[in-house]
């Protein structure tokens, strides 16, 4: 393991907590056939296969995960999940799982604290050209791979939910915990963290270029923290020409940190004819970038769409030396901003107001913090100006799963709804339990890092001048 390898896994060791140890190998279950499907006129058995060993590539008299994937892959509508007993890592043998191709396929997995699928820095994890198909309640680690170490959609439509995907990387290139090449996804009530792409998208990133890539981009109750990209997007790069949403979510401390890093939070080149990127209900902080936009940013196309803030705390950014725009960067395009609470407004960025916001003032956020709720999030102050100042432009609840909103002081700004802005929606518990929080100290610039050098096989010659004689993409 490299350096930057172990620097990273003692990061993520020291946020993850308890440690899962001692867990015991479970034994039993298998593949059974389920019910009979009907699909375009012609039966399809549709299978639940139980993985009860944690081995891979085979363990005899036993279902791997490798070889559940295989049968689901020849029956449409399957269902993986695991022994109840099931516990601990499922380490990777050095060749990513088979791609899953079979529509309606789901991976159910026990728990992201019960259960790890490593790639042990030697492969990608999961491919993904499937229609409908679901992975939950796994903890995805240490893939990696040219695009998408984690996981690689290809084409369909992928729900991840209930999962955390961790120190995967794209090392040569894009979205080292998810690369979409084409496809809609949707990451719901899931944490990305520590997750490292040489190019664009440190957690999540589209296919780079203009009218490539058809699909959409849907991130919910999650939280994005401590992912890195060297030139684009630090937590995720939404591709051109396509939508991309984020609700009730957070953004914190992710870094575009190579020496012309560009958005260290959430970038959206635009997209012609709209929509771009909406951003509702969600705390964008403490994130990093070199050259300009510390929180979010756009900009690409001279007729696109750009980011559109909606009841959303974008402060405490920052920028290197000589950068612009810590908290928002557009390069010069409109901004659609509403009841929202935004620290800074640089020169390149014009916002055309849809509803009250407040700019300017800290919104006295705690540290990223168990607040309740299957993600981390940062809880406002009951002092802060973002309280009762929103709108909650239809979410119901926080990103914690609570009701949304909850009218605690009564300032509700005009034509709000008393929401507070932001991705936590403060209730009376909150207020009698906790103490005023400080604010999110400001980060520092990130230390150089050095690229990564772990063992892998040599890439073909083809490969090789591929990668020399890749283009500059337009920022």
């Amino acid at each position: 393991m490299s350096k930057r390898q172990r620097k990273r896994a003692e990061k993520q060791r020291r946020h993850r907590g308890e440690q899962r140890l001692g867990r015991s190998i479970a034994t039993g279950a298998g593949v059974t056939v389920g019910a009979t499907l009907l699909m375009g006129g012609a039966a399809q058995a549709a299978c639940t296969c139980t993985v009860d060993s944690l081995a891979d590539p085979s363990d005899a008299g036993h279902t791997t995960l490798r070889d559940a994937i295989t049968s689901a892959n020849a029956n449409p509508y399957s269902t993986i999940t695991f022994d109840s007993s099931l516990s601990g890592a499922i380490t990777l043998n050095g060749t990513e799982l088979p791609q899953i191709t079979a529509a309606g396929t789901t991976i159910q997995g026990p728990g992201s604290d019960v259960l790890s699928v490593d790639g042990d820095f030697n492969s990608r994890i999961f491919n993904v050209s499937a229609t409908d198909a679901t992975i939950s309640g796994l903890e995805i680690r240490n893939g990696v791979e040219n695009y998408g170490g984690g996981i690689y959609l290809q084409a369909g439509n992928l729900t991840v939910e209930d999962s955390v995907i961790t120190g995967n990387e794209a090392d040569t290139d894009d979205g080292g915990g998810i690369f979409v090449h084409t496809g809609n996804l949707t990451v719901e009530s899931s944490t990305l963290s520590y997750n490292v792409a040489d190019d664009f998208g440190g957690a999540i990133a589209g296919q780079p270029g203009i009218a490539i890539h058809a699909g959409s981009t849907s991130v919910r109750n999650s939280t994005l923290s401590g992912n890195d990209a060297s030139q684009i997007g630090g937590a995720a790069y939404l591709s051109y020409n396509s939508p991309a949403t984020v609700e009730n979510s957070t953004i914190y401390e992710n870094y575009a940190d190579g020496p012309s890093g560009v958005v260290g939070g959430l970038y959206h080149a635009g997209q012609a004819g709209g929509p771009g990127l909406i951003v509702s209900g969600s705390t964008i902080t403490s994130n990093y970038a070199t050259d300009r936009g510390g929180g979010v940013g756009g900009g690409g196309l001279t007729s696109g769409v750009q980011p559109t803030l909606r009841n959303t705390i974008v402060s405490a950014n920052t920028v290197g030396t000589g950068g612009t725009g810590p908290d928002l960067s557009v390069g010069g395009y409109t901004m659609d901003v509403g009841f929202s609470l935004i620290g800074t407004v640089d020169s390149d960025v014009t916002i055309n107001q849809t509803g009250p916001n407040i700019v300017g003032q800290n919104p006295q956020l705690g540290i990223l913090d168990d607040n309740g709720g299957p993600t981390r999030t940062q809880k406002p102050a009951a002092t802060s100006p973002a309280i009762d100042a929103g709108s909650a432009f239809g979410l119901t609840t926080d990103q914690r799963g609570l009701g949304r909103p909850f009218d605690a002081i009564t300032v509700n700004a005009a034509g709000g709804d008393a929401s507070d802005i932001g991705a936590v929606e403060l209730q009376s518990s909150d207020i009698a339990a906790a103490p005023v929080p400080t604010s999110p100290a400001t980060p520092s610039t990130p230390a150089k890092k050095k690229k990564c050098k772990k063992k892998k096989q040599k890439r073909s010659a083809e490969s090789a001048k591929k990668k020399k004689c890749k283009k500059k993409r337009k920022k």
